[in-house]
């Protein structure tokens, strides 16, 4: 039987195969969506989940369907979901990243402060 944190990283999944196909990056998603990138990093991640909401929003910003995100059965027998620890460590990648986003912005004015 699945798992809400196994179809969180499943959806994620296929998230983020959807957004290559296209040739998009995280911040296009997150732009046309009104997310912050790491909002969007962590729904491809399985950090947090989608409301039913953002799913149709992203299937049709992405040109798929809701079944292109959800798994088939035959498709849950060999997924195996990221450990506790594994996701713990993307999302603080995630926040990392964001954070070095944010400093690389800066004005050197800014950085002095």
């Amino acid at each position: 039987m699945a798992t809400y944190p196994l179809l969180k990283g499943y959806m994620g999944s296929n998230l983020i195969k959807a957004r290559k196909k296209l040739g998009l990056n995280q911040q296009s998603i997150a732009d046309a969506l009104s997310l912050t990138r790491v909002q969007v990093a962590n729904m491809e991640s399985g950090a947090s989940g989608m409301t039913v909401e953002s799913v149709f929003i992203l299937c049709d910003f992405l040109k798929i369907t809701p079944n292109d995100l959800f798994p088939t059965k035959e498709q849950l027998k060999d997924y195996k979901p990221m450990s506790k620890e594994d996701r713990k460590r993307e999302r603080l990648k995630v926040q990392i990243e964001s954070l070095q986003e944010k400093l690389s912005s800066l004005t050197p004015n800014q950085n002095e402060r």
